[in-house]
């Protein structure tokens, strides 16, 4: 286990949407899978916006002003978002403004300062949405539960991830694993356990810290624990007993407060 204080995983490249009007909390409250209603001013939280079966189509990072709501999006996911609210918000008499200057000059995301790489991303098991999580995921098999809340009510989803929750458990789930030798498996490579195929590679770095390479991966629920050994091409695997991860590094962040890690 790492003592060391982790670096804040701030995502980077994001687009403001601003949500105006009386009913903007209650839409976004309604629809993103965090708790919105009770987030002060200034205050900010770490959402996903799912299918209505339960699987993850985008992240983002809502902030509470006095007047209005700033939904934070991953650039790649912002038509996406926008598609999806402009349907609801003439029914919720909710106006959805993109400020200018989102091209070449995006304003400055509170989000994005003191980031850290890409390789530390993935050292630190922090799934990344739209490469480790997809559309195929829900966000508990990519350990996303600092993102939902269970006692707000109904959202867009809901009914599937409490099930999850309250009942049982995901069939795979994301790890992380380090791999013997120096070649780092590209994303998409297979896992194997006992000459099956149990799930695949995701994302994938060589770690200065274990002088190995490591990777992000899919494998079965009842091989999850720290220790399981694998065969990634070719090459042995195991699961690392990681950080506490994104819980600790992407959970509900106050601009006047950012979380350091711990």
């Amino acid at each position: 286990m790492n003592d060391q204080p982790l670096k804040i995983y701030f995502q980077t490249d994001l687009v403001p949407l601003v949500f105006k009007g009386e009913k903007a909390c209650s839409l976004l409250n309604g629809q993103l899978t965090n708790d919105i209603k009770n987030l002060k001013t200034g205050e900010t939280n770490y959402n996903l916006l799912l299918t209505i079966k339960g699987k993850v189509v985008a992240d983002m990072h809502v902030l509470r002003n006095e007047d209005d709501f700033e939904v934070w999006v991953p650039r790649i996911f912002v038509e996406k978002v926008l598609d999806h609210f402009k349907r609801l918000a003439p029914l919720s008499k909710v106006e959805i403004i993109r400020p200018p200057g989102d091209g070449k000059n995006p304003p400055r995301s509170p989000f994005s300062k003191g980031g850290c790489l890409e390789s530390e991303r993935i050292e630190n098991g922090i799934p990344k949405v739209g490469v480790d999580v997809t559309e195929e995921n829900l966000p508990q098999e990519g350990k996303l539960d600092h993102a939902l809340s269970f006692t707000k009510g109904c959202y867009l989803g809901q009914e599937i991830i409490a099930r999850l929750h309250y009942k049982g458990h995901v069939n795979k789930i994301l790890e992380l694993l380090v791999i013997e030798g120096k070649e780092v498996p590209e994303p998409g490579t297979l896992i194997m356990k006992d000459e099956q195929i149990v799930g695949k590679v995701t994302s994938s770095t060589f770690s200065t810290k274990y002088q190995k390479p490591i990777c992000l991966g899919y494998v079965p629920y009842k091989m999850k624990e720290a220790g399981t050994v694998f065969e990634i091409g070719g090459k042995m695997a195991r699961i690392l007993e990681r950080h506490p991860g994104p819980s600790t590094t992407l959970r509900d962040l106050s601009l006047n407060n950012p979380v350091t890690g711990s």
